[in-house]
C-alpha cells in the first residue's frame, strides 16, 4: 500500500471525455403535468376562503391522482357534480344538457 502524498494528488476517474463540454443535469420535473389554469383555480379558491385550506390540500393531493382539480373538488365533497357541471359549460359557453332530464332519441 502507498503512502498518500499531499503534493502528488492521486489520479480520478472522470465521467466523459477529455474536452467534452457537458451541460447541467435538466430540472427535476414532476411526474405527472401540472394544469397551470387547475392551479390557479385552486390559488383562487384559496385566496377567496371558498374552500378551508385542509380541504384544499386534500383536494390538490387528490387531483395530482386523478390528474382533474374538478374530479377532486366532487370526490372531497367540496362540490356537487352539477355545480361543476355548471360552471364548466358556462365557462365554455355551451348549454347544459342534464340527460337524466332531456329525453335522447335512439
Amino acid at each position: 500500500m502507498s503512502e498518500f502524498d499531499p503534493q502528488q494528488p492521486p489520479v480520478l476517474r472522470t465521467v466523459g471525455t477529455p474536452g467534452e463540454t457537458r451541460t447541467p443535469a435538466d430540472p427535476i420535473q414532476p411526474h405527472t403535468n401540472v394544469n397551470a389554469t387547475a392551479e390557479l383555480v385552486a390559488d383562487l379558491l384559496a385566496a377567496t376562503g371558498l374552500v378551508t385550506a385542509d380541504k384544499l390540500a386534500l383536494v390538490r393531493g387528490r387531483a395530482g391522482a386523478t390528474g382533474s382539480l374538478a374530479q377532486a373538488i366532487i370526490d372531497e365533497g367540496v362540490a356537487s357534480s352539477d355545480g361543476i357541471a355548471r360552471t364548466l359549460a358556462a365557462r365554455h359557453q355551451l348549454p347544459l344538457v342534464d340527460l337524466a332530464v332531456a329525453v335522447v332519441e335512439a
